[in-house]
């Protein structure tokens, strides 16, 4: 099958011509490894079905429902986005963070354009981490945020997740806050977060780190949320629509590797280690069953005493613990 991938900017973003349709596993992984190292990729004249759209979606992964839908009617995993017209202002965001597991793929389709105006712009978290001093990412380092759905008058729909994320695929650092959905670090107020928040969220999408899309009829793109923001550009005609369907690919808890190292309480915590050791029970020995799987470092094992009528049995690091959960969570959600 014929492949070409093109990069459209310094930081990020390719081009990548292939028929979506027609995909094959080899195929896949070419559009998977070009995906990983770009961050954002534009597959123009595909003019997706809404089957389609999802079946390449599922390669990625199990699909995620945004809880603000409703999606298409005989297709509830597609979101539909219209954006208003007029010349508005947006918002820097990563898809979903208030929620404990964000979504980490998202792929749009166009359907309808505007004469002009509706770009998307992306930012690279990578290049956003890589920028900072070593004095501010050892800091960075140090804290959680929380994020929440205010800006979709949920605000009791919250999340806490590190400042900094490792990615799951390729290991690299990206900063993980962002100006829509981070609201102030953990253990601090808003005031006094806002000096520090602001400048992240402000540094976190500098030009030199972005690429800007104009769309095309038959454009689809995807990004991965986990190390990019984006911006929806509110400046089209008035009278002239802007439609697209959006299809999310789930995520996983966010982590920083550097927290494997880090000791004391365990308020810093973020992710399923922070919900085993918030939830569960710390062991002092226990005879370990069948092991079940591996999720973000954390070993499950079935409680050799009790068997499947029991919660799981967490191993992390050197400590065990029982945890609340009947099932370990699939990593391939």
């Amino acid at each position: 099958m014929s492949l070409t991938v093109t990069p459209l900017a310094g930081l990020m973003g390719a081009e990548c011509r292939v028929d979506l349709r027609t995909l094959d596993r080899q195929s896949f992984e070419r559009v998977r490894e070009a995906f990983l190292e770009h961050l954002v990729l534009v597959f123009p004249d595909q003019h997706l079905s809404e089957d389609d759209q999802l079946h390449f979606a599922q390669w990625f992964g199990d699909l995620y429902t945004f809880p603000h839908g409703p999606g298409l009617k005989d297709h509830p995993l597609i979101l539909p986005i219209n954006m208003p017209a007029g010349i508005r202002r947006g918002r820097w965001h990563s898809d979903a963070t208030f929620d404990e597991r964000p979504p980490a793929i998202s792929i749009l389709s166009a359907r309808e354009l505007p004469s002009r105006g509706g770009e998307t712009a992306f930012a690279n978290q990578y290049a956003a981490y890589d920028a900072l001093s070593d004095g501010m990412k050892a800091l960075c380092a140090t804290l959680d945020a929380v994020h929440d759905a205010t800006s979709h008058r949920r605000p009791n729909e919250q999340a806490t997740h590190p400042v900094l994320r490792t990615h799951p695929e390729t290991g690299r650092t990206a900063l993980f806050v962002n100006s829509e959905f981070t609201r102030r670090f953990a253990g601090m107020t808003q005031e006094e977060s806002e000096g520090l928040l602001g400048f992240l969220t402000n540094h976190a999408h500098r030009p030199e780190f972005c690429y800007v899309h104009r769309w095309r009829p038959g454009d689809v793109v995807m990004w991965d949320n986990r190390c990019a923001q984006h911006y929806p550009v509110l400046n089209r005609p008035d009278g002239e629509p802007r439609r697209m369907w959006r299809v999310t690919v789930a995520g996983d808890w966010p982590t920083y590797a550097g927290n494997q190292e880090r000791s004391g309480d365990t308020s810093h915590l973020s992710g399923l280690v922070a919900h085993i050791k918030s939830h569960g029970r710390k062991l002092d020995a226990v005879k370990l069953g069948v092991h079940i799987r591996k999720v973000d470092g954390v070993d499950f094992y079935e409680h050799g005493v009790h068997g499947d009528e029991s919660p799981l049995v967490a191993k992390i690091g050197d400590e065990l613990w029982l945890s609340d959960q009947w099932e370990a969570p699939d990593p391939e959600r």
